[in-house]
């Protein structure tokens, strides 16, 4: 299966980590010693960030992990995240129509402009 066709993310925080010098996406580096270590991708890809440390995939998720529970024991903290959630929800949902409504209009264009070439 290609990574495009993919529904489910790999790891826990996939997508989610992004790099503390330059906030570009954090990606899968290699696997070493039975471990998963991820890096800035601009440093892996372009070379164009000073972070080029590794760091420990599972590490990162428990302490992640961990600081969730640890916030999740408090209606506060389950309050501000399902508020949280849900803004986030609702923007990337706004976002996705925004985004159909852009295409459909460009292929009305070349729809229109493929019938004007047609015709002359």
């Amino acid at each position: 299966m290609a990574p495009r066709d993919r529904t489910t993310p790999r790891h826990l925080l996939s997508g989610l980590l992004r790099c503390g010098s330059c906030g570009a996406g954090m990606s899968v580096e290699d696997h070493h010693r039975g471990r998963t270590r991820i890096r800035c991708t601009k440093a892996t890809e372009a070379a164009s960030c000073d972070n080029t440390r590794s760091y420990q995939l599972d590490v990162i998720e428990a302490a992640v992990a961990g600081g969730l529970r640890d916030r999740m024991v408090d209606r506060d903290g389950i309050a501000l995240y399902v508020r949280v959630y849900n803004e986030e929800r609702q923007a990337l949902a706004a976002y996705s129509v925004n985004r159909r409504a852009q295409i459909e209009k460009r292929l009305q264009q070349a729809e229109r402009e493929q019938d004007r070439i047609y015709k002359a």
